[in-house]
């Protein structure tokens, strides 16, 4: 179990948000997390190669 699985659990989160434009949606199927909302979908934010 991963640290934010960890953190999830301590402090009863349901979602999760990345505090950063760093992603990668391959790591999504491991949390534990009933929604993600750190993939934008906005055009105004910076690309980033394998993101949205």
């Amino acid at each position: 179990m991963g640290i934010p699985n960890l953190y999830a659990m301590r402090f009863g989160a349901l979602g999760f948000r990345s505090s950063v434009l760093y992603r990668n949606t391959d790591w999504f199927q491991d949390l534990n997390f009933s929604y993600d909302l750190s993939v934008p979908n906005v055009g105004r934010l910076e690309a980033q190669r394998g993101g949205c």
